[in-house]
């Protein structure tokens, strides 16, 4: 390789790290992207080590954003009748682009936290109930996406808000998403 190559692919490499650490992410400091979903977080946990939210962060949020949306779903759900159909555990709304994160256990307590989180509001899961429920599944390997968009407005979607109605209100709003992975 001529050294003009060298320093020219060594820059490429600098410029693709710069750009990784300026993208808009969403993390958990106890998931790792693809990692296991604790047992905490779903329903097969143990007393009050159950159900619980987990801690979410996110970091880049795309300039201009009013607002963010999370919808959390088991993208690995199995329909009875038929083909596989994404299953929602959490729909959130509303989250100022201002946090930088929800802590643990969240769900269910914003108002109680209040501040900038007392705005935020909960959809109804796929078990027609607002806030975080954890999975119990017949068996594991299934994949858990946490979706956060960046929007360009608040959503005002009333009293009953649910992932259809989430995602029909933020067409054309979006101004970024952040994927995170987690098995379970």
């Amino acid at each position: 390789m001529i050294p003009d190559q060298a320093a020219h692919n060594k820059l490429i490499a600098q410029a693709s790290i710069a750009m990784a650490s300026e993208e808009f992410r969403l993390v958990s400091p106890e998931i790792n992207h693809q990692g296991r979903l604790p047992r905490k977080y779903t329903n097969e946990g143990q007393g009050a080590k159950k159900n619980i939210s987990p801690r979410l962060e996110w970091y880049n949020v795309p300039e201009g954003t009013k607002s963010l949306a999370l919808v959390v779903e088991d993208i690995d759900a199995p329909d009875p009748s038929g083909p596989i159909v994404p299953w929602t555990h959490w729909v959130v709304v509303n989250i100022p682009p201002t946090l930088k994160g929800l802590p643990e256990g969240f769900s269910g307590k914003e108002e109680e936290i209040g501040g900038e989180y007392a705005g935020i509001k909960e959809g109804n899961n796929d078990w027609k109930v607002p806030g975080w429920r954890g999975p119990k599944l017949p068996n594991h390997g299934h994949r858990f996406q946490f979706k956060l968009y960046a929007l360009d407005d608040e959503m005002h979607l009333g009293n009953k808000v649910t992932k259809e109605r989430l995602l029909e209100a933020i067409e054309g709003h979006v101004l970024g998403e952040a994927v995170l992975t987690a098995i379970f």
